[in-house]
């Protein structure tokens, strides 16, 4: 994979220095995006590695928030925050938009 594609991580049990480690073993710190739970990723942030942090978005006041304590380069988006107002947070802070629309949602058209 090395130089080829970067790396989701949807981390659901994994602590955060595991995580770094493994991702130094492989050299993937710099191609990889860490989704999980706000404490998992406020670990990630607290250890100096808030670019890998990639939150869910949930509300304005969610990402606000987010975006305040982790500062992370991208957000995460499902169908229920991929909303205006919640967009118009993220495009002001100038972090990306990832886009998760798995399930019956995933058409051209949504």
């Amino acid at each position: 994979m090395r130089g080829k594609c970067g790396v989701y991580l949807d981390a659901k049990e994994i602590p955060a220095p595991a995580i770094v480690a493994a991702l130094r073993r492989h050299s993937l710190e710099d191609r990889c995006v860490v989704y999980g739970s706000f404490p998992l990723l406020h670990a990630l942030a607290a250890m100096g590695h808030a670019r890998l942090a990639m939150p869910e978005a949930v509300s304005v006041e969610t990402l606000r928030r987010s975006l305040a304590e982790i500062q992370p380069r991208v957000v995460a988006f499902d169908r229920h925050d991929f909303r205006d107002d919640v967009i118009a947070v993220a495009r002001q802070a100038g972090v990306g938009i990832f886009v998760d629309r798995l399930g019956p949602e995933d058409t051209p058209a949504h």
